[in-house]
């Protein structure tokens, strides 16, 4: 990448997508794709085609910046790696969270 990454065009760049602090690759693509179809130029109305511009632009900076920041990341394809990010296993966890919050450590037996 070469350049440091600055955490307030990052977190600015999925500001402008209107992501949350937390997203999908998938998430990040999707909203970009949604923008762009929506304030393309050529599809807003003439008297909007100024803004529509800036937004655009806005809009695939943000993509640009928030694509640099990911593409930084080192992804695993190790088992134990695999296995840790499983959807199953990060349900599971939700729901061991969501009991242990509701009705105290489920782990260990009062009676």
């Amino acid at each position: 990448m070469g350049k440091k990454n600055d955490f307030s065009k990052i977190d600015n760049a999925r500001i402008i997508l209107g992501l949350g602090e937390e997203a999908y690759l998938k998430e990040i693509k999707e909203r970009y794709r949604e923008l762009v179809l929506r304030y393309h130029p050529d599809r807003c109305p003439e008297k909007k085609k100024k803004e529509c511009q800036q937004k655009f632009i806005a809009v695939q900076n943000a993509y640009e910046t928030l694509m640099e920041y990911c593409m930084g990341y080192l992804f695993s394809f190790k088992q134990k790696e695999v296995e840790k990010s499983s959807p199953d296993k990060q349900w599971q966890e939700h729901i061991e969270r969501f009991y242990s919050e509701f009705f105290g450590d489920t782990k260990k037996n009062d009676y």
